[in-house]
């Protein structure tokens, strides 16, 4: 399955899939993994259908992305700040101060995050070699302004060499999930991957940790949704994600003003209280712990009930519960303003270890009666 980005620098996945499936014809591997590194190989093998001056050019492409990106994120991070003084120069100065910040933060961050694959033994000089220009281009176009130190224009140059080389994906990017089983495979397993851009003949590839499945001992069921997800992690977690970022939101704030007004309030009578009750108060640590709590009840009485539920379905209820995930989201989008990128027919497929492949809904873009050699 795929999601997100349709295009694989600029080839429909459609076409290299379908290509793979001929390549493949008989063959099997012993683990449902295997068939991901296999195809993994496959657009290796296959990256000369990508000329280098499409790699320049998309590479270009994610580090003016990234320029703009960082630059807007600091303004509308800090937009109420910024307002507050009048002249631009001031502004400018706020704007630098908070993009320091920024960059400090996203360069120890991003010093922790797991190199690409393909990129384990790419330096900044293999990154930046035969794109100097434009890269300084690129730099004056959106921050020659601000007056950035020598020291921080480097620093964010190498932000953006690790936004290219690491797991940490920004820009665009298809997610390609294998699942179902291997040939020795007695439980279906799902690997989930992103894979961006193609930069000196290197594939910006990763597999989506989070989201792995095994079905095993200690995994009986799971429901995992790809792409457009709000809805059915609704259903799963028992609360809209917006509305639980709200109310931990909401919950951070009244702990702040209250500990603030506490000690506010107990400042004339006794300053060594007051002070003690800000230094004694950890904030962040009852945040957490009300956090968690939430995060059990969810646990408890919504997704383990589910889960268990769901490890006991039949093969058409897992079906109709597929489908029917699907349909509630297409449902909230035509009640919301909100675009309707979620609708019209469903596919419905199931894989079993007895049974493979096979089709419960499949809607085709022709009819198949007048078309007999397709389904021969």
């Amino acid at each position: 399955m795929i999601y997100n980005a349709a295009n694989y620098m600029g080839i429909p996945w459609e076409i290299l899939i379908k290509e793979y499936r001929k390549k493949l014809k008989d063959n099997h591997f012993p683990k449902l993994i295997d068939y991901q590194t296999d195809f993994i190989k496959y657009l290796h093998r296959n990256i000369s259908l990508i000329n280098p001056n499409r790699q320049k050019n998309m590479l270009l492409f994610l580090i003016d992305f990234i320029f703009k990106d960082l630059l807007k994120g600091t303004v509308d991070e800090n937009l109420s700040e910024i307002e507050k003084v009048r002249t631009i120069k001031n502004k400018r100065i706020i704007i630098r101060e908070k993009l320091y910040q920024k960059l400090d933060l996203l360069s120890e961050q991003l010093q922790k995050e797991k190199v690409l694959k393909d990129y384990e033994n790419f330096t900044y000089q293999n990154f930046i070699r035969g794109i100097k220009t434009e890269v300084n281009d690129l730099y004056q176009k959106y921050y020659s302004h601000l007056a950035i130190s020598v020291d921080y224009k480097k620093k964010l140059l190498n932000i953006i060499f690790f936004f290219v080389i690491t797991e940490r994906f920004i820009g665009s990017y298809t997610g390609i999930v294998f699942t179902g089983y291997g040939e020795n495979d007695l439980y279906p397993s799902c690997y989930p991957m992103k894979v961006g851009e193609v930069f000196n003949n290197r594939i910006r590839y990763a597999p989506i940790q989070k989201d792995i499945v095994e079905i095993g001992d200690s995994v009986s069921a799971s429901i995992k949704p790809f792409a457009q997800r709000d809805v059915i992690d609704t259903i799963l977690s028992g609360i809209d994600s917006d509305l639980e970022s709200v109310i931990f939101d909401s919950f951070h704030k009244f702990l702040y003003n209250f500990v603030n007004k506490l000690s506010s309030d107990l400042k004339t009578k006794n300053e060594k209280i007051s002070n003690d009750i800000l230094n004694i108060v950890n904030i962040k640590e009852l945040l957490d712990d009300y956090t968690e709590n939430i995060l059990g009840i969810q646990r408890k009485r919504h997704i383990n009930p589910l889960m268990e539920a769901v490890a006991s379905f039949s093969k058409e209820d897992l079906a109709e519960l597929s489908e029917s995930l699907i349909y509630l989201t297409y449902l909230k989008r035509r009640m919301s303003f909100k675009e309707e990128s979620v609708g019209g027919p469903i596919d419905v497929a199931m894989i079993t270890k007895g049974d493979g492949f096979v089709w419960i809904k499949r809607k085709h873009y022709f009819d198949l009666n007048l078309n007999p050699n397709f389904t021969e």
